[in-house]
């Protein structure tokens, strides 16, 4: 992976982790650095249960952490005071206060920090290929977990720049993490890639039977026709000069009616061999594809 450039990507990194991403970009500090995880709470959205009850989900707003120097930091940067990096989303709540939306309402904003407990016993680096990383990707794909990770490491040591020089640990984590999970990758890249090949394949045979029943068709209405001009050539011998015309004219419509259908089925066996060819052409794609396409692909 090329170097990435927070600054650069500023904007995008602090929608993306302050609207709905925020507990991957913590948990991925957390694998980085150890540091321990927060979570602010409220007591939730107020809704009607079925019973006519007023139910009170717990709801988290926001995931960050905390620095072994008491520092609080997430996407946005480090901060000393907790109520500064926090302030943000209280505000946001401060306007859903008693007002139904959706068919909910806020009915509180008494906010908490809140260690998440279970989730740090559940997580230990060291146990990573079991219980970490990948029990914790469960909602997404692999892809979209190795882009938090490499997201997530080029902002923190953007914010922390010490870590590269007094901690390479870190660094040593996030390749070992990376490995595992484009590890993961490719095994889901083969997986699929043998999955679409497959499908592909069997694609081209229904097709090639869709061509020889066509065929078999075309054959069939052929010797019809062959058929029926020789009735028509012996029948005309027996309709009067004058009516003959008019008849023969009428049955010979039928056979052009016939000529037509073979017509369009020809066309139609042509744009079958056409969809073929771009099948086996996807498929040569996807046998010269490896892991790295996949992952710029996501």
């Amino acid at each position: 992976m090329s170097e990435f450039d927070f600054e650069k990507n500023r904007e995008y990194l602090v929608e993306k982790y302050t609207n709905g991403s925020c507990d991957y970009f913590a948990q991925a500090v957390y694998e980085l650095t150890g540091w321990k995880i927060f979570k602010l709470s409220t007591d939730g959205w107020g809704f009607p249960g079925n019973n006519g009850e007023t139910i009170y989900p717990m709801d988290f707003v926001h995931s960050y952490c905390c620095d072994t120097n008491g520092n609080y930091f997430d996407v946005t940067g480090v901060y000393e005071n907790e109520e500064t990096l926090i302030a943000p989303y209280i505000k946001i709540k401060d306007d859903y206060v008693g007002k139904e939306i959706n068919g909910r309402f806020w009915t509180t904003i008494s906010f908490k920090t809140d260690l998440d407990e279970e989730r740090m016993a559940a997580t230990k680096f060291r146990n990573f290929s079991t219980k970490s990383w990948t029990k914790y990707s469960t909602k997404h794909t692999t892809q979209k977990m190795l882009k938090y990770l490499e997201e997530t490491y080029y902002s923190l040591i953007y914010y922390y720049p010490e870590l590269i020089d007094t901690e390479k640990e870190i660094t040593d984590r996030f390749t070992k993490l990376r490995q595992i999970l484009i590890g993961q990758c490719e095994t889901r890249f083969l997986e699929l890639q043998s999955k679409s090949i497959a499908t592909m394949e069997t694609q081209i045979i229904g097709k090639k039977t869709e061509i020889t029943s066509t065929q078999n068709f075309i054959q069939n209405l052929t010797e019809e026709i062959k058929h029926k001009k020789h009735v028509i050539n012996e029948k005309s011998k027996k309709i009067p000069e004058s009516r003959r015309a008019i008849v023969v004219g009428k049955w010979l419509k039928n056979i052009r009616d016939k000529e037509n259908e073979i017509s369009t089925c020809v066309n139609s066996i042509e744009r079958i061999e056409t969809q073929i060819r771009n099948i086996k052409s996807e498929i040569e794609r996807m046998e010269k594809m490896n892991v790295n396409d996949f992952l710029r692909d996501t």
